[in-house]
């Protein structure tokens, strides 16, 4: 227990609960959960149903960008290994946890990978530079 909790009554205490010991806003609190609000990049999305908890770092999130893909799903059939594109879709946003802000790539079946800006930058260049040779005759 840190100075933030709140110690919840016991079967002892049910007569007694003092009111300020009950989970009520406490100014400061809201006060500074209206600051924290103020702090949000101008990405974030998340507006009001931020958690606004003194204990948490706070989290935005951008809008998220749905990306189609074709993927190719490979499957071992009889003994042989067969290779079928499959469409599948990706999204793409920005999320923040703290100070430091990421780029977040999550999939419909639930994986994901959530990157740095340098990380996704280095990323974005190894994709142009693939893509680069599929182009050239």
């Amino acid at each position: 227990m840190n100075e933030h909790d709140t110690p919840e009554p016991t079967s002892n205490d049910s007569s007694s609960t003092d009111a300020s010991a009950t989970s009520t806003p406490r100014p400061e609190h809201d006060r500074h959960a209206r600051d924290l609000r103020l702090e949000c990049p101008s990405w974030c999305v998340l507006g009001e149903s931020h958690q606004h908890d003194l204990e948490v770092e706070m989290l935005h999130m951008s809008a998220m960008v749905p990306v189609p893909l074709v993927v190719r799903e490979t499957l071992l059939t009889n003994g042989q290994v067969l290779s079928t594109p499959r469409g599948h879709e990706c999204w793409v946003g920005l999320i923040q946890c703290g100070a430091a802000p990421y780029v977040t790539c999550s999939s419909d079946d639930g994986i994901g990978i959530d990157l740095t800006p340098e990380s996704a930058q280095r990323m974005v260049e190894a994709l142009a530079l693939f893509l680069g040779v599929l182009r050239s005759p």
